[in-house]
């Protein structure tokens, strides 16, 4: 999204005012992709005065009670999320919607999560604890994966085992079938 200075939202703003043109021919005048950046410079005008129309230096953090508070408004007057906004004072019916999205998906709970990103320190840390929790799960895995392949293994030299001994099983047999069946044939001849 493209930043414009406060200067160039003040001139813009002031054109409109003035009252000679509209929000689609100044979007075209000034080579805005959409009159809604025109539309929302005048409502923060408006609203705020000058201040609107400057970015803000930090990003404003809400108390839970403060959104619950607007979120029970919105459904009590049945505003929508602009209109409530600015009864509020707060600059964009964007954050309104997404309190009471958030409060509809997860819960009132979930209000308390901040955004933004947090200290160097605390990312560090989170980078540490995933890498220690990789580094775990690996190792978890190479002992699960290890002992998998020992048993595999010694199942593996029981039957080669248990193989080998059957055939010697049935290379001592075998000379003496030979000879059960001599005798057995010898029997019927000399009965014949």
């Amino acid at each position: 999204m493209k930043k414009y200075t406060f200067e160039y939202k003040l001139k813009v703003v002031n054109e409109y005012l003035n009252g000679n043109e509209t929000y689609e021919s100044l979007a075209e005048k000034y080579q805005l992709s959409t009159p809604t950046n025109v539309v929302t410079w005048v409502r923060l005008y408006k609203q705020f005065g000058k201040e609107g129309l400057k970015e803000a230096e930090k990003q404003s953090v809400f108390p839970v009670q403060f959104k619950l508070d607007v979120i029970r408004y919105k459904e009590r007057t049945g505003l929508s999320y602009q209109k409530t906004a600015d009864a509020f004072g707060i600059r964009f019916g964007t954050t309104v919607s997404g309190w009471y999205k958030t409060v509809q998906r997860d819960g009132v709970e979930a209000l308390k999560e901040t955004r933004g990103r947090p200290p160097m320190a605390e990312i560090e840390r989170r980078k540490k604890e995933k890498e220690k929790l990789k580094k775990r799960k690996i190792k978890e895995f190479d002992a699960k994966r290890l002992a998998e392949l020992e048993r595999e293994n010694e199942l593996l030299r029981l039957e080669n085992s248990y193989l080998k001994k059957l055939e010697t099983f049935q290379d001592k047999r075998l000379p003496e079938k030979n000879k059960q069946k001599r005798r057995t044939n010898l029997s019927r001849k000399d009965l014949n």
